[in-house]
């Protein structure tokens, strides 16, 4: 409340005291107030990752008197409710198949977007308990080497049960990586493989859970075939094959089925 406060009523104290109370600021909050210059304020705003940097320039902004300080008061009290009440997963397995996310894992799960991380190589290399491959991206430190995946934004809410249908501390490990779009770079969180074997096949439906979300979410079409490359196995266990199989099947509408009136005859007059 102090801080809300403070930058609400930023004339009750001069800019010094403001920056002691809310703590230090990035450069792009310097370099802004330095130079008196809000023409770029809804942007320097996002750039800012801390809310108490977010709040500081909000301060700044209505110290010199900005006509719009009531929008940006509005806008900031917006991405802060969204820094905090969601967070950006990237899934790169079979996650990235909503039907998947959101039926069984994280309902609230959106899909915002398609990128890739550098410096690390898609492979079926995580040791399973069923003895079947699953997914892991990992680090090569070859910046040629990339993993494509699929950008959601999640509820903090779910992040425990993410955390768990992943295998958080049972083979997998949380990880915050970089994550290039088309519209910028983002930190996302995603979870990578603590136990890995070099030849490792995952189970049929498993795979075909991961390309069917990557062609789904409109992943590079040449990364979509390299994902089919990969050697797969039976499930042996046929109740587990029918659960997951359903769900990758889900209700798929059959279309009216339609023939040329000619090919019909045709094909009566050969019986």
């Amino acid at each position: 409340m102090q801080r809300w406060f403070v930058a609400r009523n930023p004339k009750s104290a001069g800019l010094a005291h403001i920056k002691k109370k809310i703590g230090d600021v990035p450069e792009i909050v310097s370099h802004m107030h330095e130079r008196r210059n809000f023409s770029s304020i809804r942007g320097a705003i996002s750039l800012c990752r801390r809310a108490s940097d977010r709040l500081y320039l909000l301060a700044i902004c209505n110290t010199h008197g900005n006509p719009n300080f009531f929008n940006l008061f509005i806008l900031v009290k917006i991405m802060l409710n969204k820094s905090t009440h969601t967070f950006l997963y990237f899934a790169y397995g079979a996650n990235m198949f909503s039907r998947r996310i959101k039926e069984s894992i994280a309902p609230s799960a959106v899909a915002i977007d398609i990128g890739y991380v550098e410096g690390r190589r898609f492979s079926f290399g995580k040791v399973s308990r069923d003895g079947s491959g699953k997914c892991d991206i990992e680090a090569t430190g070859n910046l040629k080497d990339r993993a494509y995946g699929v950008l959601y934004r999640i509820s903090t809410k779910e992040k425990s049960n993410l955390g768990k249908a992943e295998g958080l501390g049972i083979g997998y490990s949380e990880a915050n990586i970089q994550i290039v779009t088309a519209t910028g770079t983002h930190t996302a969180t995603t979870y990578v493989a603590s136990y890995k074997e070099a030849v490792l096949r995952p189970y049929q439906w498993y795979k075909a859970l991961v390309i069917a979300g990557a062609v789904e979410h409109g992943l590079p079409v040449e990364y979509c075939e390299w994902l089919r490359t990969f050697e797969a196995q039976a499930d042996a266990n046929t109740d587990r094959r029918a659960e997951k199989e359903a769900q990758l099947f889900g209700n798929l509408p059959l279309h009216r089925f339609q023939v040329d009136a000619n090919m019909r005859q045709a094909a009566v007059n050969e019986v």
